[in-house]
């Protein structure tokens, strides 16, 4: 398994930025102080807000604007401890908090909503680090913590305007360089501005921060199945020895681990995420501060998979126990193998003591040459009518192309206002909205190559004009492979009956096997009011009381449309790529880069990857495809099967209203070397679920049904 290798080539900062003066004079004479700012004054405010919080918080302060630690937040969480994360091709994506994904991720205080089914909140690779100023990981909550999460909360936070003292300006510019992508260079650019003024209507601020960022990541994967136990030796007669497929075998080898497939899987991912977050703040007295933030993310991940496999080379190399339809036959020179390995598999505990295991021997090198119709009339797996016994040609080649895409637009709106009634009660009440809109689109198309070069079974069922059987859609090709070490394998050109790099590329030596494709989409929101308040007590051990209010309404909505088409086995009826050539790319050839070997598959043709983001003009073409086909072969052959309009899976749609109040309360206690908090959390919900349910007429009703709870929550932290 190889991932990208990338490097950064350019970056371009300039940033200045003051959270507190450098100096200050309160008396006659000056007091000068020094201020840790950079990275140790990151450290330093880091610990401090560790320190004075009464909870299990964990923080991360970026050194200046756009400089967390690293540029996934995903990656960012990892430096925490406790904090795991979950990688896909290489890329932070999931976090678990003490091995727990279920948590909530919140921006500004904030509850986000996600871009799919869950709970949890924004994607993390949904939001460029650049534009956040600090992370919090909040692992003990607290009455005031909003419910929901088993493992933690997650705050991000920007920068606040009225923090400012001097004017912020911050430019970055990277770019990403991958030896395995055509398009690469990716660049990445952030860049912040803010300021602060004071007016005889107060104090104004305001920050400007966003990003574009570009990412490719490619993955490769071969893979192959060595679970076909092939015999050299047939059973009823031990001095007969199948030469073509144990000739190399180590002395005494009586039985090896065959190849059961061959695959070849390149996928390429692509991330365009752009970010936008805007801040602004008054504070018309000491006492009063309003604030508004709106933060936008849009996000495109696209996912290509291009796959070459190489199918039924298992039944060159015999079965089990070398047994197919009329009885025992063996495979003749179709599979040559010219490398073994044989393998220690060690010792176990028995019932009896330490038992050996013994070995097992592997194929690792080797050749397979298509089943001809002589060959197959030997083995005695030849009817008359000219068709294979097990209905096949072997081996065969299929190209396969699939492809997704979600395209995110989320939003999240907040405005609120800090007051304070006097020296010892202060509060806050804000107003807020978050939505997501996703849309998924995805589809997988898989031909087979019909190899010009080699014998094309008969299918020996489905009679093409009630006498003639018709042809298979299924062809023999040559393989070569070597599994020693890494997975390699192409097509033997060396074979007499390999095709030619041009019929390779010729539409019309394929055809349609199977394909699906599906469109859906995803819409989450959730509104949000809540006030806060916090009285100084200052009486005994208690220093403070917290109390306030949260009701907010989440909404969720799923809906799926999808079509397939499934494969034909005859020619005839199987729709001929020829007719969709336009729709046809080549797979991509770079598959050795990965690999660092010259031995794999190039020159297949596949369904152009890049369809995914229009599933509806592609259904019309391939039916357009196979309207054509059925009229230039009228008479001839069955028309093939119609690919179905976008039809929405009624089964899985569901709209989802949860309505949730709480009311919470906690004392705030310090005493000699403990501090901490005790307090409770009332929560009730009302929630109203629709979805498409069969009453038992055997159609679907949209149905509505509703239920609500509640649950009483006590905290303490020390």
């Amino acid at each position: 398994m190889n991932f990208k290798r990338s490097f950064t080539k350019l970056v371009l900062a300039t940033s200045a930025l003051a959270i507190a003066p450098l100096s200050v004079a309160q008396d006659e004479e000056p007091i000068e102080e020094i201020i840790a700012v950079g990275i140790r004054g990151s450290l330093a405010s880091a610990v401090d807000q560790k320190r004075n919080s009464e909870n299990l918080k964990e923080v991360i302060i970026a050194e200046d604007i756009g400089k967390l630690p690293d540029q996934n937040l995903a990656e960012v969480l990892e430096n925490i401890p406790g904090v795991q994360i979950t990688r896909e091709a290489g890329i932070g994506t999931g976090v678990q908090i003490r091995g727990t994904g279920s948590n909530i991720t919140l921006i500004n205080g904030v509850a986000t909503v996600g871009n799919g089914n869950g709970r949890t909140g924004i994607a993390f690779e949904d939001v460029d680090a650049s534009i956040i100023s600090a992370v919090e990981v909040i692992k003990a909550p607290e009455a005031r913590t909003i419910e929901g999460a088993l493992g933690g909360v997650i705050n991000l936070r920007t920068i606040r305007p009225l923090d400012l003292n001097e004017t912020l300006g911050s430019v970055r510019l990277q770019y990403e360089e991958s030896s395995l992508s055509d398009e690469s260079p990716y660049p990445r650019l952030s860049g912040a501005w803010g300021d602060s003024w004071d007016t005889d209507a107060g104090e104004f601020g305001v920050v400007i921060s966003g990003s574009y960022t570009e990412s490719d990541v490619s993955h490769f994967r071969p893979r192959t199945d060595r679970d076909n136990l092939t015999l050299c030796v047939d059973p009823s007669d031990p001095l007969f020895v199948a030469p073509s497929t144990c000739a190399g075998a180590p002395a005494g080898t009586t039985h090896f681990l065959g190849a059961q497939f061959l695959n070849q899987v390149l996928t390429n991912q692509e991330y365009v995420t752009q970010n936008l977050a805007m801040s602004f703040e008054w504070a018309p007295s000491d006492t009063s501060k309003w604030y508004f933030d709106a933060i936008f993310n849009d996000q495109e991940r696209r996912e290509e998979g291009h796959r070459a496999q190489a199918s039924n080379i298992s039944r060159l190399q015999g079965n089990a126990d070398n047994s197919v339809t009329g009885g025992v036959w063996t495979p003749g020179n179709n599979a040559n193998f010219t490398g073994f390995q044989t393998y220690d598999l060690g010792t176990m505990l028995g019932p009896n003591g330490v038992q050996d295991l013994g070995s097992a021997t592997l194929v690792t090198q080797g050749t397979f040459t298509p089943l001809q119709a002589d060959a197959a009339r030997e083995a005695g797996i030849l009817r008359a009518d000219g068709s294979l016994v097990d209905g096949r040609g072997a081996p065969f080649l299929r190209s396969s192309s699939d492809a997704s895409s979600r395209l995110t637009d989320s939003k999240m709106f907040r405005f609120g206002n800090e007051f304070q009634f006097s020296d010892k009660f202060f509060g806050s009440a804000e107003v807020s909205s978050a939505t997501s809109e996703s849309v998924e689109s995805n589809f997988d198309y898989t031909m087979n190559f019909i190899n010009p070069n080699s014998f094309i079974a008969n299918d020996g069922d489905f009679l093409l004009d009630g006498v003639t059987p018709d042809l298979r859609d299924e062809n023999g090709t040559p393989y070569i492979f070597n599994l020693d070490g890494n997975i390699t394998w192409g097509i033997n050109f060396a074979d007499p009956f390999a095709p030619t790099p041009e019929q390779l590329l010729d539409p019309a030596n394929y055809v349609n096997d199977s394909g699906e494709y599906r469109y859906n989409t995803r819409d989450n929101d959730d509104t949000t009011f809540r006030a806060d308040f916090t009285y100084d007590l200052d009486w005994e051990s208690i220093s403070s009381i917290d109390f306030g209010i949260r009701h907010n309404i989440r909404n969720s909505q799923r809906l799926n449309n999808d079509a397939s088409w499934g494969r034909r086995s005859e020619l005839s009826r199987s729709l001929n790529a020829s007719y969709i050539s336009d729709l046809l790319v080549p797979m991509p050839d770079n598959y050795g880069d990965g690999l660092g070997s010259d031995l794999f598959v190039s020159g297949l043709l596949m369904l152009n990857p890049e369809l995914a983001a229009s599933p509806e003009a592609l259904r019309s073409a391939i039916n357009a495809a196979r309207t054509a086909q059925n009229a230039d072969t009228a008479g001839i052959s069955i028309p093939i099967a119609l690919i179905g309009d976008l039809s929405e899976d009624e089964g899985e749609f569901f709209d989802i209203e949860e309505t949730s109040t709480a009311i919470y309360a906690q004392a705030n206690f310090e005493v000699g070397i403990f501090r901490g908090n005790a307090g409770f959390r009332y929560v009730e919900t009302d929630l109203d679920s629709t979805a498409n349910v069969d009453p038992g007429t055997g159609t679907l009703e949209r149905t509505t049904l509703s239920n609500d709870y509640d649950f009483l929550l006590p905290r303490l932290n020390i």
